[in-house]
């Protein structure tokens, strides 16, 4: 994410992001949030679905974040208990656009000033991204989508199609795609997309989804929804979903043994997450024993060839910077990495 331009993005004469890579725009001209809001949030009809305990949307095509940022919007509209629950965010872009035409994308958008805050020190595979006081979660993944399907931990509820036109970018709708999804779905998992092109259609339903094609938005004549019904859910997500514990709801109360880098950080995150929280340790003073260590190094492991540690370590690494910057912003730390 360190390069000054995004390689295949253009600007149209009206300011419009457009990929040289896809031959296509990245949004609508007309009314792109509009759009988002019609397909992608009330497709999946999530007004009604989405304050429910675990849930979690996926979306194929990061793109500009429009379709986060309409679902963060949304969400703030909703009445305050269903949005007591953490909503994760699963979302998967093989090439990401640079912070810089990022900005210039959303420029006089200040609806847009949390995603532009949060996007930066990304790598490739598994970023983590918090929003709403980390109400929502993202899990933005940097590299192919069958990778993003194959190492997806939990069902999604909720699918959110929105690579560039399949004829333009077939990989992203291809069969391997649509058997991924249904191996990451559970009966009334949820899809909606602009295209109604036959060959998703008809690769969706091979794969247990039921179809529905109806009025597209704008000027487009049709597109489709859908939900599935009989997934081809894979061993792994049974596996993971049977021997996960119970979540933690918003107003529960927790110990945590221990103030030190490590107690302190988990106590940070479920006190966000609107849990109660009580922090013991031996000490009178927060990170008092090791983690008092003034000249402690920040470093991500590097390696010759990606391995899963390394790529904790990158992940790790990108998340400490982007916690860095919050909090400097917020006036709660003087640091810098000199």
């Amino acid at each position: 994410m360190s390069a000054e331009e995004s390689d295949t993005l253009q600007w149209k004469a009206e300011g419009t992001a457009f990929s040289t890579r896809f031959d296509d725009v990245y949004a609508s001209r007309a009314d792109g949030w509009g759009e988002s809001r019609e397909i992608f949030w009330k497709g999946n009809r999530l007004d009604t679905r989405s304050g429910a305990p675990g849930f979690a949307i996926g979306e194929l095509g990061f793109g500009t974040g429009q379709n986060l940022l309409v679902t963060l919007a949304e969400r703030r509209a909703l009445p305050a208990p269903k949005r007591s629950h953490t909503l994760t965010y699963f979302s998967v872009e093989r090439y990401p656009i640079c912070k810089k035409d990022l900005l210039k994308h959303w420029e006089g958008h200040p609806e847009a000033e949390p995603l532009l805050n949060a996007y930066q020190h990304l790598v490739q595979g598994w970023n983590l991204l918090h929003f709403e006081e980390a109400r929502v979660k993202v899990l933005l993944y940097i590299g192919d989508v069958l990778s993003f399907l194959e190492e997806l931990p939990t069902p999604i509820d909720a699918w959110y199609l929105d690579g560039f036109a399949p004829q333009k970018n077939p990989e992203m709708w291809s069969d391997a795609v649509f058997k991924g999804l249904s191996s990451a779905s559970k009966v009334g998992t949820t899809f909606s997309t602009y295209t109604a092109a036959g060959f998703v259609r008809r690769g969706l339903e091979s794969w247990g989804f039921e179809v529905e094609k109806i009025k597209g938005f704008g000027t487009k004549r049709e597109r489709i929804q859908g939900h599935c019904f009989s997934p081809r859910t894979s061993t792994r997500l049974s596996s993971w979903s049977e021997n996960l514990a119970r979540p933690l709801q918003h107003g529960e109360r927790v110990a945590i043994l221990g103030a030190g880098i490590a107690g302190a950080s988990i106590a940070n995150a479920l006190a966000r997450r609107g849990i109660d929280v009580t922090v013991i340790d031996r000490h009178s003073e927060i990170a008092s024993a090791a983690s008092a260590n003034p000249v402690a190094v920040l470093a991500p492991l590097i390696t010759s060839k990606p391995d899963a540690f390394s790529r904790l370590t990158f992940a790790g690494f990108g998340y400490t910077l982007r916690a860095i910057d919050s909090l400097k912003k917020r006036g709660l730390l003087d640091w810098s990495p000199n």
